[in-house]
């Protein structure tokens, strides 16, 4: 895999243009960062319940 280096953003994006997806789907994985608590704590569903009232949007389709 090569090094990227840039001195710009628009080097950088240009930069990852060559690399193909599982390569960035491996850099993602590999880079992911655990929000930890509140985040987690604050997405289970029954955290979400309470909130909310029970209530929840319907998107129309």
């Amino acid at each position: 895999m090569p090094i990227i280096g840039a001195r710009t953003f628009a080097q950088f994006d240009d930069n990852l243009g060559v690399l193909d997806e599982e390569t960035l789907q491996r850099l993602d994985a590999v880079s992911a960062v655990a929000k930890g608590f509140p985040h987690d704590f604050m997405a289970l569903p029954m955290t979400q319940g309470v909130l909310s009232g029970g209530t929840s949007v319907r998107r129309p389709v």
